[in-house]
């Protein structure tokens, strides 16, 4: 591994943020230890592929409102960079376990491991990185899109970090981790001690579905807007190199 000496280094420098995820992993996944790191890992490596795949034309609806997030700094562009990364993230919980009744862990499945790390991808990303500016690391992804991706062990892990040399210090991420496992927590248990589990997925369903049709209203809307807007331009890039021909073509008459 080309940099298996900064790997060393974040796993030794943040060993606080590892001791807060391991043990929202126990909790989370039912008190067992060994199952819940390996859930984790499968999360962390989720949330940095995934966020690979929003930066590649396949992903369609998400790579076009990930590309408006990296190319505008309005409302819109954090509301629906939200909304779609937690769509994205939970995508895995409505396929798997409401579609499919994965009830048990499978492969490293658990829904509750994906809920947490929809909020944890999430709230990192907009409150740690966009608004409290924790450090530059993400600041650095929005000037270079081709690293830096998060989380920052995986970058270091897949060679995707700017500077490998600055490791970042992941301290930041631990009040996230309490307050979402007191979440999740919160939620497994009104889901599991609920008399009407079907009502609820329903009702899970129904909201991730405004939640995707937002996602595609947003993205049909702003495509026909750049549309338009490219369209202006080009119409007035148009004007104006006839207007500069038709002066030239004049002032050549007025010579002659």
């Amino acid at each position: 591994m080309k940099n298996w000496k900064y790997v060393k280094e974040s796993l030794i420098i943040n060993y606080k943020t590892w001791i807060a995820l391991t043990i929202s992993s126990y909790f989370i996944c039912d008190y067992k230890l060994l199952t819940g790191i390996y859930s984790y890992i499968i999360g962390l490596l989720y949330i940095y592929f995934g966020h690979i795949y929003y930066h590649s034309p396949l992903s369609t609806t998400y790579y076009y409102i990930h590309s408006y997030h990296h190319d505008h700094t309005d409302k819109n562009s954090i509301l629906f960079e939200v909304i779609m990364e937690f769509a994205g993230t939970m995508m895995p919980i409505i396929i798997g376990y409401c579609l499919f009744k994965w009830k048990n862990i499978v492969l490293g499945f658990n829904p509750y491991v994906y809920l947490f790390f929809a909020l944890f991808y999430s709230t990192v990303h907009i409150i740690n990185y966009t608004y409290l500016r924790c450090n530059n690391m993400h600041m650095d992804h929005h000037l270079n899109t081709a690293g830096n991706y998060f989380p920052d062990i995986c970058d270091l892990i897949f060679n995707t970090k700017h500077n490998p040399s600055d490791v970042e210090n992941t301290d930041h991420w631990i009040p996230n981790i309490i307050i979402i496992t007191l979440v999740v927590l919160l939620f497994k248990n009104i889901y599991r001690k609920s008399d009407n589990k079907k009502l609820l997925n329903i009702l899970g369903f129904i909201v991730y579905g405004l939640m995707y049709d937002a996602i595609i209203i947003f993205s049909i809307y702003y495509y026909i807007k750049d549309l338009l807007y490219n369209d202006n331009l080009n119409k007035k890039h148009f004007e104006n190199n006839i207007s500069f021909i038709k002066n030239k073509i004049n002032n050549t008459r007025m010579r002659y």
